[in-house]
């Protein structure tokens, strides 16, 4: 199930093909996920472009640590036996 929505994710991000031409439905959803800020950010390190041009390099890490937060908070919680 897991590998369902992970890969549900990566195809409907801008890794494979521009936000730009995927349906207008689909960009809202596309631009707000997290491996799309990341494939983007990596993208302008590799091309050369300015980092901080975008603010795709701060939202990666936003949502890196932001879901460290959330998910190490489930295990520490599992981990303790309270669930």
């Amino acid at each position: 199930m897991v590998y369902g929505v992970l890969v549900a994710l990566v195809l409907a991000s801008s890794g494979f093909v521009p936000a730009s031409v995927l349906p207008g439905w689909l960009q809202g959803f596309t631009t707000a996920q997290p491996i799309t800020q990341i494939v983007d950010a990596a993208r302008s390190v590799l091309t050369g472009g300015a980092v901080h041009a975008s603010g795709a390099a701060w939202a990666s890490l936003v949502w890196c640590a932001a879901l460290l937060l959330v998910l190490g908070a489930l295990v520490l919680r599992r981990r303790r036996g309270v669930a």
